[in-house]
């Protein structure tokens, strides 16, 4: 009888943490485990490729529409304000409601192990503890910052004490939890998954037809929706000015671009489309919206602007430009445009890093042993 595994989905739309649970599911489900998926996913586009290998189940229940709470270092909102305290209550009943909710899909699914795909399911984790069936969570990003720690001290401990195993994708996420000696034996480093680094721009650059991308143009990409915590903004004005100086280059930005319902992240998507109509106007962007292979997209990119610091090793790897600084983020762009020497030796660097760790046969098969492990730990 094969094993069953419970994943916990805490993404609403089809952002960077979707994309990633996609090749988890995948992986599981060719390693024998019969794949369940518990998604408050609304849009059919955003399960496509989870459907493939799971079971999808609706988890919006009544007044519960997601069970994602306000602990990813993108609130920045201090806990005594107005705006802090209506989140924190929100995300008590978020997690009541999340833990009754998962409770119930784990008596009825019966799964061998559950998988939360953020610690921001971290309720997930209790349901599981309080059924005995053993949890691991996926740790992308970091936590909440706060002048005392207090939130992040007690997440941290949540997810140390409910969960068996947690999968941080690099060093830095890992070490926010501060893991005892006993505590740190569950905490694991296990890189991202690409699945294959292209060896020639050939591939890409034929790819750029299916994006409706030209060959005549350098192509300067970013992926990810407009929002100020992925320093989209920034991009456009940035872009804006290095197209200036170099208007043998064109934008491309992938992603959804749907506003906020927050007045503060509508005032943001405002001022971002302002950018992006007068980029338009003499054809210098193109908008692809959501893309099914985010990998094949990046194939067709000259340069790659991301919002990370943790991956990058500044003027080995890539270059690095602090948030915010507009005009060094223009820099960095048209110097690689102007020096292709300089774009060949990062992009050669960087092609052995995410060989070398994020190789994504082998990350994936790290991950499921352990969760088979957790499996006949039971």
């Amino acid at each position: 009888m094969s094993r069953r595994i419970l994943f916990i989905d805490e993404d609403q739309e089809r952002n960077g943490s979707t994309v990633s649970m996609e090749y988890l599911v995948r992986g599981f489900a060719l390693g024998g485990f019969d794949v369940v998926v518990l998604s408050w996913k609304k849009e059919e586009w955003a399960k496509t490729l989870l459907k493939q290998s799971a079971r999808m189940i609706d988890g919006r229940w009544g007044p519960l529409t997601s069970p994602t709470i306000s602990v990813h270092f993108s609130y920045t909102a201090p806990a005594l304000s107005w705006s802090g305290m209506r989140n924190i209550a929100k995300d008590c009943i978020k997690f009541v409601l999340g833990f009754f909710r998962v409770r119930t899909m784990i008596r009825r699914v019966r799964p061998d192990v559950v998988y939360l795909n953020e610690y921001s399911v971290i309720q997930a984790a209790l349901a599981a503890r309080t059924c005995g069936t053993p949890a691991a969570v996926h740790v992308r990003s970091r936590m909440l910052e706060e002048k005392f720690w207090l939130r992040r001290r007690i997440l941290s401990g949540m997810v140390l004490r409910w969960t068996d195993a947690v999968f941080a994708i690099t060093k830095i996420e890992a070490e926010q939890f501060k893991a005892r000696p006993e505590e740190a034996k569950k905490v694991f480093v296990v890189g991202e998954f690409v699945p294959q680094a292209r060896e020639s721009t050939a591939e890409g650059a034929a790819l750029r037809g299916v994006f409706g991308l030209p060959a005549d143009k350098k192509i300067v990409a970013m992926m990810g929706a407009i929002q100020e915590i992925k320093g989209t903004r920034d991009f456009l004005q940035a872009g804006k000015q290095a197209l200036a100086r170099y208007p043998g280059a064109l934008l491309a930005l992938a992603g959804g671009t749907r506003p906020g319902g927050d007045p503060g992240q509508r005032a943001y998507y405002d001022s971002s489309m302002e950018v992006i109509r007068e980029l338009q106007r003499d054809d210098r962007i193109r908008l692809l919206g959501v893309i099914a292979n985010p990998l094949d997209f990046v194939a067709t990119a000259d340069i790659l602007v991301a919002p990370t610091r943790q991956l990058v090793e500044h003027e080995a790897d890539g270059l690095l430009v602090e948030p915010g600084n507009v005009d060094g983020l223009a820099a960095a762009i048209v110097r690689l445009l102007e020096d292709p020497g300089l774009c060949r030796k990062l992009g050669d660097a960087g092609r052995r890093k995410a060989t070398d760790g994020f190789d994504a046969q082998k990350n994936l098969d790290f991950i499921v042993s352990r969760c088979a492990l957790l499996c006949g730990a039971q």
